[in-house]
């Protein structure tokens, strides 16, 4: 997620805030079991996951996979880790 997050900053994750408004950032629980952070839109029946990194391709869950995938939270807050 870079620039926006680095490795090792801080977030603060609102739970409450579950339904998925385009384009903000959750954690979430993904197919694979991996927690993330990302940007997620909705496509149609589709899930686009965003990278703020441009070096890393928009990544596409077709409804099947959208459906497995648990929201979290919203990401309301970050720290940057000044190491």
């Amino acid at each position: 997620m870079r620039p926006t997050l680095s490795d090792g900053d801080l977030v603060l994750v609102d739970e409450r805030q579950i339904t998925l408004r385009d384009r903000s950032v959750y954690a979430f629980v993904d197919v694979t079991g991996d927690a993330r952070i990302k940007r997620l839109e909705r496509l149609d029946d589709q899930l686009l996951i965003r990278s703020d990194n441009p070096d890393h391709a928009i990544e596409i869950r077709k409804p099947s996979e959208a459906n497995l995938i648990r929201l979290i939270g919203k990401v309301v807050w970050s720290g940057h880790s000044w190491r």
